[in-house]
């Protein structure tokens, strides 16, 4: 079986522009990771790499690109495989077009529907979305960047209140910010410069993430996983530790699980990001219809090959017992359970 798996930071979706260190190093340690899995379940894995990316993927048919031909490159190398992997960020609609592309060239994709990824790559859709179906999870509006404000949501909060203002389509903390309601506004508009962001309060709890695998036959809870989320005013995403130990771990796996299961179109690996807070209560903050950082460390403390299963070829069975922290290079180090 010939694979194709494609990271678009490090896979020339850049062309000339810079490519942005958080998003490369994740991007490196993912593809690294999901290579060698493909690899060892006896796939022939192809794969590209932006000139200014030095990876070493042994075993793999690399194309190095050089300059803006990525587009023609992934398209004739996916009508030569059997199934195409996307990893990229929703950011700028990067993963909704390359799925579109997938569609249009008639290959079968390992990836969630174009559809699923318009709605989970957007955070107001998302919010939407959730609302509609009942599930918990922030208030969201546009953030207005002209006036730093949103009378909807700040003008009716008190000066403590918290707040967290993010890109639309955002991907790993990228750009988030957080602040208090008795943040000036001139001081709100110089912390947020970019346009197209959105607001909603600040959920205070216990930050998790669950990943799923998804098949055309079953949806499969992986593990919980607690997250890292430092910083103020600027929040980064620092990775995580897994399996989480938190007492709330079922009650996060029934709420994403509730929450994907309202969204057509999800296949494959697929994470969801949630807040318990400290009334137990579970609030959705957003799903990843790809693959995540989450999946370094799932892959080592599964006893199946994860790859396999996003082949269907099988299913997840037991894990390890040990307990991995990972950081967002995809870098495993075993912590005591």
């Amino acid at each position: 079986m010939r694979i194709l798996i494609y990271e678009h930071i490090c896979g020339g979706g850049m062309g000339e522009w810079p490519l942005p260190d958080d998003l490369k190093w994740s991007g490196e340690g993912m593809l690294r990771a999901v290579v060698q899995d493909f690899i060892n379940i006896g796939c022939r894995v192809v794969t590209t790499l932006d000139r200014r990316v030095e990876l070493s993927l042994p075993g793999t048919e690399v194309h190095c690109i050089d300059g803006n031909d990525i587009e023609s490159t992934v398209e004739r190398l996916a009508k030569s495989a059997n199934a195409t992997l996307i990893i990229a960020p929703e950011t700028g609609g990067a993963l909704e077009r390359w799925a579109r592309r997938l569609d249009a060239w008639q290959v079968r994709s390992l990836g969630s529907s174009a559809d699923a990824v318009a709605l989970c790559g957007n955070k107001l859709k998302t919010f939407e979305h959730l609302r509609a179906h009942d599930i918990r999870t922030p208030a969201t509006t546009v953030f207005d960047t002209a006036t730093a404000r949103d009378s909807a949501l700040i003008a009716t909060s008190d000066d403590k209140a918290n707040f967290v203002v993010k890109p639309i389509d955002g991907a790993g903390c990228e750009g988030t910010f957080r602040f208090t309601n008795n943040l000036d506004a001139a001081t709100r508009k110089a912390i947020v410069r970019a346009q197209s962001h959105v607001i909603q309060p600040w959920i205070a709890g216990h930050a998790m993430s669950v990943s799923f695998m998804i098949t055309k036959r079953k949806t499969f809870p992986l593990l919980v996983a607690d997250q890292i989320i430092t910083g103020l005013p600027a929040v980064r995403y620092e990775g995580g530790c897994m399996p989480s130990r938190s007492i709330d771990r079922r009650s996060a796996t029934h709420a994403a699980s509730r929450a994907i299961e309202t969204v057509e179109g999800l296949h494959g690996f697929v994470g969801v990001d949630l807040v318990v807070d400290p009334n137990g209560e579970c609030w959705v903050i957003e799903i990843n219809p790809r693959l995540t950082v989450s999946y370094c460390a799932l892959r080592r403390v599964s006893h199946v090959n994860l790859a396999k299963v996003m082949v269907g070829r099988g299913a997840p069975g037991r894990w390890h017992s040990r307990r991995l922290l990972f950081d967002t290079r995809g870098s495993i180090t075993e912590v005591e359970r």
